[in-house]
């Protein structure tokens, strides 16, 4: 009979680890070298995910960006607005989500049907005391993260939800870029949005948000809005033109 083994938190095994490696270099050496022995494949899946990590490329400094297309998503609206009740699909999502796709290459390149020429990231959007709750629920697991989730609520009082851009690229598990957030104002119909780029001091205003796409086709599903930004006039019938970059 195979006993019952207790339950491991492995965040907080993991802190334990990192603590104990970064404050004593024969203790890391002798951590480092017991996981290759014990457990090579798990070492190397590891070494293979932070690389792929490493790899990937920043958020693009907005103003380098040639066309953005930020589409808002309404996860609880097949409850009415409610969260969904325990066990139901969304239950644990926030209700709004934004979806934003970038181009880099010149207007005369873009075919908005290849996928493949944009990048994709996605926004959980928080209100205050929901981002103060994500702040915490991350500190010791991942402390960089939380501080940004601090930073933002402190900035984001304006708005009525905000968060942090994350993408998923093939290999390297979810990547935040720390060095960007999105707010979006609710008050307004139709909504206003900002992407706020740290590192250049810039930010995009989006707006208007449209209910239907560059096409005029209606959005389906649990999309509700959608703005589309571009800075060459090649493009102004498929941007929704108010959208600005501003200094900030």
């Amino acid at each position: 009979m195979i006993p019952e083994l207790p339950e491991i938190d492995l965040n907080a095994a993991i802190a334990v680890m990192g603590q104990l490696s970064a404050a004593d270099a024969a203790q890391c050496a002798s951590l480092a070298h017991r996981l290759k022995k014990g457990a090579p494949a798990l070492v190397a899946m590891l070494e293979a995910n932070d690389q792929a990590r490493k790899a990937v490329a920043p958020f693009p400094a907005l103003s380098s960006i040639t066309a953005l297309e930020c589409a808002i998503f309404d996860n609880w609206i097949a409850h009415g607005g409610k969260r969904p009740k325990k066990g139901l699909k969304g239950r644990n999502a926030t209700r709004l989500k934004a979806a934003l796709k970038t181009w880099n290459i010149p207007a005369s390149q873009i075919d908005f049907l290849n996928q493949k020429q944009c990048r994709k990231f996605e926004v959980h959007l928080f209100d205050g005391p929901e981002l103060a709750a994500k702040a915490k629920k991350v500190a010791r697991s991942h402390p960089d993260l939380s501080a940004a989730f601090d930073n933002l609520s402190a900035v984001s009082n304006e708005f009525a939800v905000a968060g942090i851009p994350l993408s998923k690229p093939q290999g390297a598990g979810t990547i935040y870029h720390l060095d960007h957030f999105f707010m979006l104002r609710l008050t307004e119909t139709p909504f206003e949005g900002m992407l706020v780029d740290v590192p250049n001091k810039a930010a995009l205003t989006l707006t208007p948000f449209d209910s239907a796409d560059a096409s005029k086709r209606p959005l389906k599903g649990n999309v509700t809005f959608q703005s589309r930004y571009s800075k060459d006039p090649l493009l102004s019938n498929w941007s929704t033109k108010k959208s600005l970059l501003i200094p900030v």
